[in-house]
């Protein structure tokens, strides 16, 4: 592929992922909205926090970074695509052993019984999401954004249908679970459906050493920083409880969520294009000063109206008692902005 093939490939991808990105973020923000406004309480909220917030971690633990690894590499065999695939199957398996066997522990810690069963259910997602990790890794090997990006575009709009319909119809907490299991079903089944390529029943560790090295130096501070990053959910939960923890997770949705996700626009499509460019330095600082331009750019006027005005926002999009959060917007709000 010629440089200006590239560029052109990486516009059209940083195009349909923004938008795609734009679209979701657009859809969760609406629903985060009726939910809180009208159908669940702070409390709820709160409990739903305490069984996501590692969520991100727990899907790294179950990859060991084999994704990464599979984006990362020039050249790969089928013998080591399909072993990858397994290893991905059998660490969803463990982790969603792993959970199921926590739950009750966590349960107690956090002083609500109704996380045993959302958490286990939670872990669905850990193994759905091992069925079809290494094919999406795949599809963004070859920057193939504009399937991913309808196929996410589809798998929210599941999620959004199914979260606000189970919140209508008095599910609390337990909506925002079966969002989440129905945006990784259709995920899942749109990724198979384009990916082109199924795994073998191969199953050939010794020739995979390498993905997984590089997996497990990529995931590690990876998972230690997620991990770390949202540990505070459990610290306010255990400490002042469950409708303390909804007002703080308001907070951070209006805040660091669309700031998360303006991100994210950039390193989907970042990661494989840095790889792509791998040993070509003078093109790589071009392209990584290009998308750092455009992710601050954007950050800063968003996070400036959250400092400006946070209270304003918070009372009506959700209930005057949510304008409690708004010192604690203004806070991550600046933390957003570095």
């Amino acid at each position: 592929m010629t440089e200006a093939n590239l560029k052109h490939q990486l516009n059209r991808g940083l195009a349909w992922v923004a938008g795609a990105s734009s679209f979701v973020a657009l859809l969760d923000i609406v629903a985060l909205i009726l939910i809180l406004k009208y159908w669940i309480s702070l409390e709820g909220f709160g409990v739903a926090t305490t069984v996501l917030a590692f969520h991100g971690t727990l899907e790294l633990f179950a990859e060991i970074g084999l994704t990464s690894a599979v984006i990362q590499k020039a050249h790969q065999t089928e013998n080591q695509l399909s072993t990858i695939y397994w290893l991905n199957v059998i660490f969803g398996l463990l982790v969603f052993a792993l959970i199921c066997m926590a739950a009750p522990l966590l349960a107690t810690l956090h002083k609500n019984e109704a996380i045993t069963s959302l958490f286990r259910l939670y872990g669905i997602h850990i193994i759905l999401r091992s069925l079809y990790a290494c094919q999406q890794a795949l599809m963004k090997r070859e920057l193939r954004f504009k399937e991913l990006s309808i196929i996410r575009l589809l798998s929210n709009s599941a999620d959004f249908f199914v979260r606000v319909t189970t919140a209508v119809y008095g599910f609390g907490p337990w909506c925002f679970i079966w969002g989440l299991l129905a945006r990784t079903t259709i995920e899942g089944i749109g990724v198979k459906i384009q990916s082109g390529w199924q795994p073998r029943m191969i199953f050939k560790v010794g020739e995979t050493g390498e993905h997984i090295l590089f997996g497990i130096k990529t995931s590690a501070s990876e998972s230690a920083c997620r991990a770390y990053s949202n540990f505070d959910y459990w610290v306010v939960s255990i400490y002042f409880g469950q409708a303390a923890l909804g007002l703080y997770r308001v907070a951070y949705e209006l805040v660091l969520e669309p700031v998360r996700f303006t991100s994210l626009v950039v390193t989907n499509v970042a990661y494989p294009a840095f790889s792509r460019l791998k040993g070509q330095a003078d093109h790589l600082v071009d392209q990584y000063i290009l998308f750092t331009r455009q992710n601050c750019i954007v950050i800063s006027l968003f996070v400036a109206c959250i400092l400006v005005s946070a209270n304003e926002i918070l009372v009506i999009l959700f209930r005057p008692e949510y304008g409690e959060a708004a010192w604690a917007a203004r806070i991550l709000a600046l933390v957003g902005a570095r």
